[in-house]
């Protein structure tokens, strides 16, 4: 019975949305077969993101990629970028400088930036 609820939780919204279009865009690519070079685009599109969230959800590996099938892969896309632009490649010197931060609620000053990653160091 758990299995019918699956698509009706929010973290399995996008897979859910995925599949439902794969599905409308297959019996519509079905019906109007003369327009299938223009069915082909949402079919393509949506296929994509089925497979990719079912090989998300049933591969054993990841935790988050299972439980937030499509979802997680967002997380992935930004998390890298988000790294190069803080310009901390160190997570211990990140969440030093952002504790100081924290502590002040103002600008940290240069210097204390520099103390705090020679005591990460």
């Amino acid at each position: 019975m758990w299995l019918l609820l699956i698509p009706l939780k929010l973290r399995y919204l996008l897979l859910s949305v995925a599949l439902a279009g794969l599905a409308a865009s297959a019996v519509l690519a079905w019906w109007f077969s003369d327009h299938l070079a223009l069915l082909a685009i949402p079919l393509v599109f949506f296929g994509f993101f089925s497979l990719l969230g079912l090989r998300d959800f049933f591969q054993p590996r990841h935790a988050i990629l299972r439980n937030y099938p499509i979802t997680a892969h967002l997380r992935f896309l930004f998390e890298k970028p988000g790294e190069l632009l803080s310009g901390c490649r160190d997570r211990r010197l990140a969440h030093a400088w952002a504790m100081a931060r924290a502590d002040s609620f103002a600008p940290a000053a240069e210097p204390a930036f520099e103390a705090i990653a020679e005591a990460a160091e």
